[in-house]
Protein backbone atom coordinates (compact mmCIF):
# COMPACT_ATOMS: atom_id res chain seq x y z
CA UNK A 1 0.00 0.00 0.00
CA UNK A 2 3.40 2.94 0.54
CA UNK A 3 4.10 2.31 -3.11
CA UNK A 4 0.28 3.39 -4.06
CA UNK A 5 0.03 5.99 -1.67
CA UNK A 6 3.08 7.65 -2.66
CA UNK A 7 2.62 6.76 -6.32
CA UNK A 8 -1.20 7.77 -7.00
CA UNK A 9 -2.24 9.45 -3.71
CA UNK A 10 0.65 11.42 -2.36
CA UNK A 11 1.17 12.88 0.75
CA UNK A 12 -0.48 16.85 1.22
CA UNK A 13 1.79 18.19 4.28
CA UNK A 14 -0.96 21.35 3.95
CA UNK A 15 -3.74 19.39 4.48
CA UNK A 16 -2.01 16.59 6.38
CA UNK A 17 -3.23 17.07 9.93
CA UNK A 18 -6.48 17.31 8.67
CA UNK A 19 -6.51 14.18 6.90
CA UNK A 20 -5.23 12.48 9.63
CA UNK A 21 -8.23 13.81 11.90
CA UNK A 22 -10.89 12.90 9.17
CA UNK A 23 -9.43 9.29 9.13
CA UNK A 24 -9.35 9.23 12.74
CA UNK A 25 -12.83 9.82 13.05
CA UNK A 26 -14.15 7.12 10.62
CA UNK A 27 -12.08 4.94 12.08
CA UNK A 28 -13.57 5.84 15.41
CA UNK A 29 -17.29 5.44 13.48
CA UNK A 30 -16.60 2.50 11.64
CA UNK A 31 -15.18 0.62 15.42
CA UNK A 32 -18.73 1.94 17.01
CA UNK A 33 -20.82 0.22 13.98
CA UNK A 34 -22.64 -2.95 14.14
CA UNK A 35 -20.09 -5.54 13.07
CA UNK A 36 -23.05 -7.62 11.68
CA UNK A 37 -24.07 -4.47 9.22
CA UNK A 38 -22.48 -3.47 6.33
CA UNK A 39 -20.63 -0.14 6.64
CA UNK A 40 -21.37 3.36 6.28
CA UNK A 41 -18.94 3.91 4.05
CA UNK A 42 -18.70 0.57 2.00
CA UNK A 43 -18.92 2.51 -0.93
CA UNK A 44 -15.42 4.42 -0.49
CA UNK A 45 -14.32 1.19 0.14
CA UNK A 46 -15.35 -0.34 -2.59
CA UNK A 47 -13.75 2.28 -4.55
CA UNK A 48 -10.40 2.12 -2.81
CA UNK A 49 -10.08 -1.70 -3.22
CA UNK A 50 -10.86 -1.24 -6.77
CA UNK A 51 -8.37 1.51 -7.03
CA UNK A 52 -5.46 -0.57 -5.39
CA UNK A 53 -6.38 -3.64 -7.22
CA UNK A 54 -5.59 -1.48 -10.56
CA UNK A 55 -2.73 0.05 -9.12
CA UNK A 56 -1.40 -3.68 -8.13
CA UNK A 57 -2.65 -5.09 -11.70
CA UNK A 58 0.50 -2.89 -12.79
CA UNK A 59 2.96 -3.00 -10.28
CA UNK A 60 5.43 -5.75 -9.26
CA UNK A 61 4.21 -6.83 -6.10
CA UNK A 62 5.74 -10.01 -3.65
CA UNK A 63 2.02 -11.51 -2.34
CA UNK A 64 -1.19 -12.08 -4.44
CA UNK A 65 -2.37 -8.42 -4.21
CA UNK A 66 -5.23 -9.30 -6.70
CA UNK A 67 -6.55 -12.12 -4.12
CA UNK A 68 -5.99 -9.54 -1.04
CA UNK A 69 -8.29 -7.33 -2.77
CA UNK A 70 -10.81 -9.79 -3.35
CA UNK A 71 -10.99 -10.69 -0.06
CA UNK A 72 -11.27 -7.72 1.21
CA UNK A 73 -13.84 -6.83 -1.03
CA UNK A 74 -15.91 -9.93 0.05
CA UNK A 75 -15.39 -8.42 3.56
CA UNK A 76 -16.74 -5.33 2.92
CA UNK A 77 -20.28 -6.98 1.07
CA UNK A 78 -20.34 -9.42 3.91
CA UNK A 79 -19.10 -8.35 7.25
CA UNK A 80 -19.88 -11.56 8.90
CA UNK A 81 -16.61 -12.52 6.99
CA UNK A 82 -14.54 -9.94 9.24
CA UNK A 83 -13.11 -10.96 12.66
CA UNK A 84 -15.27 -8.62 14.57
CA UNK A 85 -18.18 -10.19 12.80
CA UNK A 86 -17.58 -13.68 12.69
CA UNK A 87 -16.79 -12.99 16.49
CA UNK A 88 -19.92 -10.86 17.22
CA UNK A 89 -22.34 -13.93 15.30
CA UNK A 90 -20.97 -17.11 17.03
CA UNK A 91 -21.17 -14.91 20.28
CA UNK A 92 -25.01 -14.30 19.20
CA UNK A 93 -26.00 -18.57 17.97
CA UNK A 94 -24.16 -18.84 21.42
CA UNK A 95 -26.84 -17.61 23.36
Amino acid sequence: MFAYFVSVRPFDLKTADEDIAKAGQKNDEVALENPLNISKYRDEAADFIDQLETFSAQAIIPFNAQHLCFKLTEMIDDPVLTPSGADTQMEQEAF
